[in-house]
């Protein structure tokens, strides 16, 4: 299981696009190859927790943890209303219906309505990658396709009065409004290279 964390992590940061493939100059220039070498050395030696925190290929299990402990009927897969709960409900009603329906696969009952669809683990990893690493191109192509509420590109005016509304909204309720607005602001506001 730790492989294959490992190996979905790596794909999202050097393909941030989602092509399934990642050019050797990209993984090259990259933080993922010297951090999955640094890994391999931390395996064989002691490390200190924060060294082993500051490393992005060692939360496998924090991960796992995370997905089971939303998953409460225990069937593999994340509802909207288990994804709900991730970060303790701090994220917009708008972002979590967006991230849920961009990466939200057929649920294995195939049963109609709001469970339907459900969220596998593969896909709950790219979430949780997008909110820690909203820095990194994985990150900020993540987040942007979540608040591309048209899917068109780019964002308008209106676009982002729906979003933040919808953050001022959760704010007055959750108490978070600085947090959210300081990551709509960052992720929604950067222009989306062309070709991207």
């Amino acid at each position: 299981m730790n492989c294959r964390i490992a190996a979905r992590k790596f794909f999202f940061f050097c393909d941030p696009h989602r092509r399934g493939k990642a050019c050797i100059k990209k993984v090259l220039l990259s933080n993922c190859l010297q951090e999955l070498m640094e890994l391999h050395q931390e395996s064989e030696e002691e490390v200190t927790d924060t060294e082993q925190a500051e490393n992005r290929f060692s939360s496998a299990q924090l991960i796992c943890d995370m997905f089971l402990a939303l998953d409460k009927v225990l069937n593999g897969t994340l509802s909207k209303q288990e994804l709900r709960e991730y970060a303790d409900g701090t994220l917009t009603e708008i972002f979590m219906e967006r991230a849920f329906d961009k990466r939200a696969r057929r649920g294995k009952n195939g049963g109609g309505g709001d469970n339907a669809r459900e969220m596998d683990f593969e896909s709950f990893l790219d979430f949780v990658l997008a909110l820690e690493n909203k820095d990194t191109p994985g990150g900020l192509a993540y987040l942007f396709r979540c608040l591309d509420l048209h899917g068109r590109g780019y964002l308008t005016t209106a676009d982002i009065h729906t979003l933040f509304r919808d953050v001022l909204k959760n704010g007055s309720r959750e108490g978070t409004t600085g947090c959210a607005l300081r990551t709509a602001h960052g992720v929604g506001l950067r222009p989306q290279s062309p070709g991207a």
